[in-house]
């Protein structure tokens, strides 16, 4: 699910133009997302909170805990 896909298009003859002039490349990956969260928004918590997310992909712990949502 966490693939990072990359896709090229090289230089080539272009029948519009003639020549398509240099190679194109980009890439796309799908993002781990939280599949749910407890708990829940809204509800009375205490001061230090326990949290749980559930993604729906395998992910690195470090790589969540360094991004802001």
């Amino acid at each position: 699910m966490a693939t990072e896909y990359v896709a090229t298009v090289p230089a080539a003859p272009n029948r519009h133009s003639g020549v398509w002039p240099e190679e194109v490349r980009w890439t796309s990956a799908r993002l781990a997302t939280p599949d749910r969260l407890v708990p829940f928004a809204g509800s009375p918590q205490p001061l230090s909170p326990l949290f749980l997310a559930v993604f729906d992909q395998r992910i690195d712990p470090e790589a969540v805990l360094r991004r802001s949502w």
